[in-house]
């Protein structure tokens, strides 16, 4: 199934209203190009830090997926890598 037929299907669920700017956001990440990035890993006070190379969040835990949980970049494999 495309993103745009998954869009398609959220718009046409019932949602209750508090779910609406949630429900807009998701559809509006489906509609978009997908993106690709990579995990930027850095070491700061002996702690390993993980950031986003598309939209540059850092996540203080070791990331054990291959989407950006912020953006929904998917992720290739790290720089270092």
């Amino acid at each position: 199934m495309k993103d745009k037929e998954h869009a398609e299907i959220l718009k046409g669920l019932i949602v209750p209203i508090h779910a609406e700017p949630a429900m807009d956001r998701a559809i509006e990440l489906l509609e978009q190009e997908p993106k690709t990035g990579h995990w930027i890993v850095e070491k700061w006070n002996n702690k390993e830090h993980h950031t986003c190379s598309v939209c540059q969040i850092v996540v203080d835990y070791e990331p054990c997926y291959h989407y950006c949980p912020y953006c929904g970049a998917k992720m290739a494999e790290s720089e270092d890598e």
